[in-house]
C-alpha cells in the first residue's frame, strides 16, 4: 500500500512495506528520492532496524546463543499497519510476532510518524520495549537521492555541504563490508564540502563519525537542493552502487556500525547499540528539507 501526503510545497509517498519513503516531489514535480532502478539499487529509503550494515557471518549472539540476521536487519521487509492518516501526516506501526521473534527474540512495537511542515518532511521513529528483558538494537535510515536533480547537470556538478567546518573520521571497511578497525581523518574540501564523483564509492560506502549532523546535497549551478538533518545519530554512511555510474547518492545517518571484521557481535554488550529498558520507549527524530 502506498500512502500520499501533500501540502502546497511538496508531495510525499510512503510504502506500507517497511514504512519506506518512496517519493518526494516539490511543487515543480522534481523527484528527489531515488527512483529504485534495480540495475543499480532497487530500494528508495529503507528504515534499518534492529541492526545496521553487515554482521560477521550474518550472525550475532544474544541471550547466550547464536542467531542469524541479514544486512540492515528486517524491518524494511515487513508490512506495517496504518494507525492514522491525514493530508499531511501518517502513522504506521509494526508489532513483533512469532516471525520477528525468530530473528530477534524480543517483544516490541515500532511506530513511524511522517509529517509535512512546509518544505520539510519530519520523521519520528519510536521503539517501545514490550518485553520483560532489556532491548539493545541499532537504528538507521538509508535514503537515496537522485543526482542530478536538474537533468541539465552532471553527477560531478554536485557536492555535499556539511554546513560547518570539521575533520570527520572515516571508519574503514573490509572487502566483506565489515569494519576493519582502522580509522583516519577524512579530508573535506575547505573542511566543509564533499564534491561528488562516482569513484568515491568504488570500495563501497564512506562511513564517517565526528561530522556535523546536517548535510545538504546541491550544486552551485542550480537552486534545487535537499537537506538531511539527523541530530541523534553519530554516524553517517555515504554510498551508491560500487564501481558504477549510478545516478543517485545515499545519505545514511546511523546510530551504530556494522560488525567489526571477524567479531560476532554480542547484542547485550555492543558498545554503540541503543538500550531500552522494559516498558520504556526510544525516540529518534530526523528530517528531509528541500
Amino acid at each position: 500500500m502506498i500512502y500520499t501526503l501533500r501540502n502546497s510545497e511538496m508531495e510525499v509517498q510512503v510504502s506500507s512495506k517497511g514504512g519506506e519513503l518512496v517519493s518526494l516531489r516539490d511543487a515543480e514535480q522534481t523527484e528527489y528520492i531515488w527512483i529504485g532502478d534495480a540495475r543499480y539499487w532497487k530500494r528508495h529509503a529503507p528504515q534499518l532496524f534492529p541492526c545496521i550494515g553487515r554482521l560477521t557471518n550474518n550472525q550475532y549472539s544474544m541471550d547466550g546463543a547464536l542467531h542469524e540476521m541479514g544486512q540492515h536487519g528486517f524491518l524494511r521487509d515487513y508490512e506495517l499497519t496504518k494507525v492514522e492518516e491525514s493530508d499531511v501526516s501518517l502513522h504506521l506501526q509494526l508489532q513483533s510476532d512469532s516471525s520477528t521473534r525468530q530473528l530477534y527474540d524480543r517483544a516490541w512495537t515500532v511506530d513511524i510518524f511522517y509529517t509535512l511542515f512546509g518544505k520539510t518532511l519530519s520523521v519520528k521513529f519510536q521503539v517501545r520495549n514490550c518485553d520483560t528483558r532489556t532491548m539493545r538494537f541499532g537504528y538507521g535510515i538509508h535514503p537515496g537521492f537522485n543526482v542530478p536533480l536538474n537533468p541539465a547537470l552532471r553527477f560531478e556538478d554536485y557536492r555535499l555541504d556539511f554546513h560547518e567546518t570539521s575533520i570527520p573520521k572515516q571508519m574503514e571497511l573490509t572487502e566483506r563490508y565489515t569494519i576493519s578497525g582502522d580509522m583516519h581523518d577524512y579530508a573535506l574540501e575547505e573542511d566543509r564540502y564533499l564534491p561528488l564523483q562516482h569513484s568515491l564509492f568504488d570500495h563501497d560506502a564512506i562511513i564517517l563519525k565526528d561530522m556535523p549532523h546536517t548535510v545538504t546535497l546541491g550544486s552551485k549551478k542550480d537552486e534545487k537542493k535537499v537537506t538531511v538533518a539527523f541530530p541523534d545519530m553519530p554516524y553517517l554512511g555515504i554510498w551508491h552502487a560500487p564501481e558504477t555510474d549510478a545516478p543517485f547518492v545515499c545519505i545514511e545517518p546511523w546510530s551504530s556500525l556494522p560488525s567489526t571484521d571477524g567479531v560476532i557481535d554480542e547484542f547485550e554488550t555492543k558498545p554503540d547499540f541503543i538500550t531500552v529498558e522494559p516498558e520504556q520507549t526510544y525516540t529518534n527524530n530526523w528530517s528531509i528539507s528541500i
